[in-house]
């Protein structure tokens, strides 16, 4: 008598529960289900930001944490881009935007467009250099009597007066270059060469476009503040450096709870701006910025994927519909799948409590891996009663035929995502436990509520199974000829291989996250207009400082490194040695006090006019030769004037010269009444700047921010690299955007790189255990090894890079390829324990095994993994349409390499009759 082992009474008493209560393991399925997603729906958070994805304990990332503590997460505001070819029409739409989206305190915390000049009015001297106020002081000594005179009578008599008597001295010029702001001559060897040309010539320019008809007034003193006024040009708006961009910086109230916490307000922005294009039809605007890129992000995500959903689930169904004659079977396989599902969310939300943007996906994942289960187990299942059995012999025979390979494929999939936990990334870890723990939820379920299905169903009516395969079929007999030649297949296959092999260093791998993105994405295109336009973007790296000294001297570092386009701090608003300066302008006050201009506008002395023009075009052919102008052009002016005037009537030239006149006196009067306004400035401290500048560059605790712009752009990984090379060479402790960019993908991708590996390791030891032979656990991994390295052959052929996120078929490829072969391999040590080890002359009785339903559910469970994963190359969103791509690619050369090359070389090992 046969001795029965404890495999067998186990086997037995298993099968007697699931036949004897079918409708109780169901319903507590279906109980645990509904107390799942119950206790889910309580309890179950989500977390969008990135930087739930790293340890809270990397340093970089604690710095990050200390500085957004310190000056608050408003600083990552979204960013309204204006473009307007009227740059007057682009601030009034700025202005109606920005008092629009004021109103809205639902969803706007705070806009900012412009920095507020008034504040600065009255200070505008302090922002001058010691040495430039010394060097007025000594200029309205020298020259009061010049000044004097044109303030009595100011015309172009008296103007050109006194540059023809100061000819020969350098007062003028250096009145004009220094008090006025025109350009400074450069040093001359001649000490009598003091006309400042370029003023002179600038004004007569000027007369003779006023003759011909001009009306534009362009002012030739050039401002004196030149440095200090780039702080509040365009009234404080915030404008490109090429005058194309207007930008405001919206602060968005954020809803934490919801996966586009920033949606809301970008939703308002959006509305709002569209709702102005009838007013403003010549501007277009868009918004962008680091809360806008991840929200545009995640709605394109989330459109993409339900729409991927509706036709991975449409695809799966035409294949049942094909290759299953009754779809009971199947159905009741995706049922099992949907319980198992929910069981995986109530443990993670037991475990983890908490989603992010990657864990999200893990659904995604159960449905294409778990399902693969239960396609081996119906289509077993279905051989079994097609070949004559009843229920319990059949449900007998299918454990034993394929729970091995079942269990074995399940324990190595779900030790794939398991061995992510020693992965140095947090968002990985969680998905790799996530995806593990569900993938042996659905092991269970499949191994367990499936058979009780079947059960039920064929208690409930009569079960016919499955169409039995003719014998002899084409394909069959086909396949068999295919099995008859093993070496020419071996050989395309190791052709291909090694063809791939080759292609392998080409395989490149892509950092540029916009390049994830949708094409079209309205916050990508504004996002590239910002870099293509501005020597900003809206990433910037982030340096502290404790003092204005230190502060100071990190600006300057910063300043002469070659990644950095620009600093922006509070510095240039907190002018230095402010004591010294307010003595020297306390000393200013007598010296312009007198001076007030006469009445406007004072008549024009033509005849005087061209007489001193003659004299003054005399004098010219003296001088020597000098950078700026030659005074061989400058009489050419004069020419040109002389000339018009001689061929006008005398009344249009007297009326056009006054007109300019009037202009250019009043600009003048302007800019001096401006000196003797600004004699009394109050000193400018951090306390007393405005709370808008304050609550951006100055901390909670009084530290001080510099925001340091890339040259380069930095979404590309070698710009970045260097950038925050470069940040850190003078701050170890900078931080912002692009420092936790970098360290964040190159985590990522180690950890995607070290979690393959892991996976790797792990299965080659769990298949070692299960055969208990190094030759079949080789065997196991021919499809995993050929079909990876054709994979990558296919990526480089078809020009696809390896990019942030279809790194995850790193650990999903080990897991599903090995599976494959797996199963191959049990089906194989089966029919050689049935038919006992075959020689070389009987190796041909193995053919018809890819034939049954081991290859067919092979066949079936790739094509289903292919089907959901490849639904992704609908999306919109680059990042997913790459990882339903290379998903694609990997698992149909894996199943390929299943069906062709094992096969062949199990057939060509049992042609010399070795054993498996």
């Amino acid at each position: 008598m046969r001795r029965v082992s404890w495999k067998e009474n186990l086997l037995e008493t298993f099968l007697g529960i699931i036949e004897r209560h079918p409708r109780v393991l169901i319903a507590a399925a279906f109980l645990l289900a509904f107390l799942s997603l119950f206790y889910t729906a309580r309890f179950l958070t989500f977390k969008t930001n990135r930087n739930d994805l790293v340890s809270p304990q990397r340093e970089y990332n604690q710095i990050y944490l200390r500085y957004q503590e310190e000056f608050g997460k408003e600083l990552d505001s979204l960013v309204v881009v204006v473009e307007s070819p009227d740059i007057e029409r682009g601030k009034a739409f700025v202005l109606r935007l920005a008092r629009m989206l004021e109103k809205d305190r639902a969803h706007i915390k705070e806009v900012i467009y412009r920095i507020d000049p008034g504040y600065f009015r009255d200070k505008a001297l302090l922002y001058l250099s010691l040495a430039d106020l010394e060097e007025l002081r000594s200029q309205l000594k020298t020259h009061r009597d010049f000044l004097q005179a044109l303030v009595r009578r100011p015309t172009l008599n008296t103007l050109f007066a006194q540059i023809n008597r100061k000819a020969s001295s350098k007062a003028v010029s250096t009145l004009i270059s220094g008090l006025l702001g025109a350009p400074k001559p450069a040093p001359s060897s001649s000490e009598d060469s003091s006309i400042d040309l370029g003023f002179v010539q600038a004004v007569l320019r000027q007369m003779n476009a006023y003759l011909q008809g001009s009306t534009t007034f362009v002012s030739p003193w050039e401002t004196f503040f030149v440095t200090e006024k780039k702080q509040i040009t365009h009234d404080g708006f915030y404008v490109s450096e090429n005058e194309k961009l207007l930008f405001l910086l919206v602060s968005p109230v954020e809803k934490q709870e919801s996966f586009t916490p920033a949606g809301a307000a970008l939703a308002r922005i959006r509305r709002d701006i569209a709702a102005l294009r009838a007013e403003f039809p010549e501007v277009q605007a868009g918004v962008t910025g680091t809360p806008a890129l991840a929200a545009d992000e995640m709605a394109i995500t989330k459109h993409d994927t339900m729409i991927a959903s509706l036709v991975s689930l449409l695809g799966i169904g035409i294949l049942f519909a094909l290759v299953f004659r009754r779809m009971h079977g199947p159905l009741y396989a995706l049922l099992t799948l949907l319980l198992a599902i929910a069981w995986s969310f109530g443990f993670l939300t037991l475990t983890i409590g908490s989603l992010n943007v990657l864990t999200v996906v893990f659904t995604t994942i159960l449905i294409g891996l778990g399902i693969d289960f239960g396609i081996h187990f119906i289509s077993r299942y279905n051989e079994e009663r097609a070949g004559g059995k009843n229920m319990h012999e059949a449900l007998e025979a299918t454990f034993r035929g394929t729970s091995a390979g079942i269990i074995t494929g399940g324990l190595t999939t779900s030790l794939a995502f398991y061995t992510t936990v020693l992965a140095d990334f947090r968002g990985i870890n969680e998905l790799g436990f996530i995806a593990g723990s569900g993938i042996l939820l659905c092991l269970l379920a499949m191994l367990t509520i499936l058979p009780a299905f079947l059960v039920l169903k064929e208690q409930r009516r009569k079960y016919s199974g499955e169409r039995v395969e003719k014998k002899g079929g084409r394909g069959r007999r086909l396949c068999e000829r295919f099995l008859l030649y093993p070496r020419p297949v071996l050989m395309v296959g190791g052709l291909l291989t090694l063809l791939s092999l080759f292609a392998l260093p080409r395989l490149s791998f892509d950092y540029n996250l916009l390049n994830l993105q949708a094409h079209g994405t309205e916050s990508v295109e504004y996002e590239r207009k910002i870099l293509q336009n501005s020597a900003r973007s809206t990433w910037f790296g982030v340096v502290i400082a404790d003092s204005l000294d230190e502060a100071r001297r990190k600006k300057a570092l910063l300043e002469a490194l070659p990644s950095v386009s620009k600093v922006e701090s509070i510095l240039p608003l907190i002018p230095q040695e402010q004591e010294k300066k307010l003595r020297l302008l306390q000393g200013l006050r007598p010296l312009l006090a007198p001076l007030s201009f006469a009445s406007f506008p004072a008549e024009l002395d033509l005849p005087a006019l061209v007489s001193t023009l003659e004299k003054l075009k005399f004098k010219l052919r003296s001088r020597k030769k000098r950078s700026g102008p030659t005074p061989a052009e400058v009489r050419q002016e004069i020419d040109r004037f002389l000339s018009r005037v001689e061929q006008a009537e005398e009344t249009q030239v007297v009326a056009a010269l006054t007109t300019f006149q009037k202009a250019l006196f009043q600009d003048f009067q302007d800019k001096l009444r401006f000196l003797q306004d600004h004699l009394h400035p109050s000193p400018v401290t951090l306390a007393t700047l405005p709370p808008q500048l304050r609550k951006r560059f100055i901390g909670r605790s009084g530290r001080l921010l510099l925001q340091v712009f890339p040259k380069e752009d930095i979404w590309e990984r070698k710009f970045l690299t260097a950038f925050v090379a470069d940040l850190r060479s003078v701050d170890p402790q900078a931080t912002g955007a692009p420092i936790q960019v970098y360290e964040s993908s190159r985590l990522m991708k180690e950890g995607f790189e070290e979690a393959g590996l892991y996976a790797l390791l792990a299965i080659i030891v769990l298949t070692l255990l299960d055969f208990r032979s190094p030759r079949s656990a080789l065997f196991s991994l021919v499809p995993l090894g050929v079909g990876a390295s054709w994979m990558a052959g296919l990526m480089v052929l078809f020009g696809v890079q390896f990019n942030l996120a279809n790194l995850l078929v790193l650990p999903l490829i080990v897991g599903i390829g090995v599976d494959n072969g797996i199963h191959i391999l049990h089906r194989y040590r089966e029919e050689e324990r049935e038919n006992g080890q075959a020689g070389p002359r009987h190796w041909e009785r193995y053919t018809p095994c890819i034939l049954k339903s081991t290859g067919k559910a092979v066949t079936i469970s790739s094509l289903t993994t292919m089907l959901g994963f490849g639904s992704l190359m609908v999306a919109k969103h680059q990042g997913i349409f790459s990882l339903g791509l290379v998903l694609t690619l990997g698992i149909g050369s894996i199943l390929v390499a299943s069906l062709t090359v094992l096969p062949a070389l199990i057939h060509y090992w049992l042609q010399k009759g070795w054993r498996l």
